[in-house]
């Protein structure tokens, strides 16, 4: 325990840099209460830390701190803070292992997962994928109001309606919540003691919904503004 308090305590300085980093992306500002979250689950379901009984688990552990020790040290040679988090989850999910006790193998996945989805995917891969999101929530969106006879022009993300541009990434802000849903549908399924394929299939249909959604809203607001002259993507 002292050994985990000691190896985040070092990390911290650069642990700050990249919570300042989290803050300024809308889809990452739910990482304090994902954090928050990990806590009381754990003494929700494991309660005071003791050694784990299950050797295979306690292998793992060991092994899951020399690789959090190699990314540290990584991390600190080329003052990275997004491989710091790597380093500081990593620690944290060691000694999730090797300290949970008696708990399931599916409860220290499900706990060490609440703080895994706190980490942005590399090469900016987490912005690509809200891209993505976003360009082909704007073509279904097309799709529908070519059905419902609404005349417009798809123009990459902006819908030309005859009264106004709509752009997509604006008026679509909440693809930008899906790693606040998929954290979401975890604490859910942590709460509930959903089993383990329940929660894989769950998971799965977040980004699903994400998407209609934000279809939805797409549509709803150029109906609004075609057929009511009212702006409902503002206010």
């Amino acid at each position: 325990d002292l050994a985990l308090l000691f190896s985040l305590l070092c990390l911290s300085p650069m642990l700050y840099i990249q919570a300042m980093s989290l803050w300024q992306r809308p889809h990452f500002q739910f990482f304090p209460l994902a954090w928050i979250g990990f806590g009381y689950f754990w003494s929700l379901r494991v309660g005071v830390p003791s050694d784990s009984q299950s050797r295979i688990r306690t292998t793992i552990g060991i092994l899951a701190v020399l690789c959090s020790l190699a990314v540290a040290a990584e991390s600190l040679i080329i003052s990275s803070p997004w491989m710091t988090q790597v380093a500081a989850v990593g620690f944290v999910v060691a000694w999730l292992l090797l300290r949970a006790g008696h708990a399931r193998w599916q409860t220290a996945v499900a706990l060490a997962s609440l703080l895994v989805l706190t980490i942005p995917l590399p090469a900016g891969y987490d912005d690509k994928l809200i891209q993505l999101l976003q360009a082909k929530s704007s073509q279904a969106a097309s799709f529908i109001l070519d059905l419902i006879c609404i005349v417009h022009l798809p123009e990459g993300n902006v819908l030309s309606i005859a009264k106004k541009k709509l752009f997509v990434d604006e008026a679509c802000s909440g693809v930008d919540s899906l790693y606040a849903l998929m954290a979401i549908c975890l604490t859910i399924l942590l709460w509930f003691r959903q089993r383990f394929s329940v929660a894989l299939v769950s998971l799965a249909l977040v980004p699903m919904w994400a998407s209609c959604s934000n279809i939805l809203r797409l549509v709803i607001i150029a109906v609004g503004i075609d057929q009511y002259d009212i702006d409902l993507s503002h206010g």
